[in-house]
């Protein structure tokens, strides 16, 4: 099961340009890729950090962030931590399917407009099809095998994926 959030439109407008800042200073830091189960030629993704690393925290309290948090709340009950990780795929690039088993749950918010098809469930075909759009909050179990499809289009896809891990009590 996937949950679908919407950021309000103001909120999506107001941190796409963060967000994509943020990418590209990570990507200064850090010009070597773990591409793991990433395919294409330029694909790029973070290392994962804690959300702090990704989102400073001085934003912690912004509008945006709060309600990105809030919405995964809604989903993850109880004491759990975040890592976060940004992916960009350049056109024609792709992420093969894979699962997060290791998490709960996870997530993939996307800043931008992208003509990308995010995809669920059993390989061929899919269960579960998206089309995410700027503003997106998908939240699912960790352990769903998901991917997306190779799009040729202008512009690279940016995503910020989130894992959620349940706190030991």
């Amino acid at each position: 099961m996937i949950h679908v959030h919407q950021l309000p439109a103001d909120l999506a407008a107001e941190v796409e340009p963060l967000i994509l800042a943020r990418v590209a200073e990570l990507r200064i830091e850090h010009p070597s890729s773990a591409l793991g189960v990433m395919n294409g030629r330029g694909a790029w993704a973070s290392p994962k950090m804690v959300c702090s690393s990704l989102v400073p925290m001085s934003l912690y309290t912004e509008p945006w962030w709060v309600a990105i948090v809030g919405h995964i709340e809604s989903v993850c009950s109880g004491s759990f931590r975040l890592d976060a990780w940004a992916n960009v795929l350049p056109p024609g690039a792709s992420i093969g399917p894979h699962d997060h088993h290791q998490a709960e749950w996870s997530a993939v918010y996307y800043p931008s407009d992208h003509p990308s098809v995010f995809c669920a469930g059993e390989h061929d075909p899919p269960t579960i099809v998206h089309q995410p759009c700027r503003g997106d909050l998908l939240v699912f179990p960790g352990s769903l095998k998901h991917w997306t499809v190779p799009k040729n289009c202008i512009g690279d896809r940016v995503s910020i994926a989130v894992n959620c891990y349940r706190e030991k009590e």
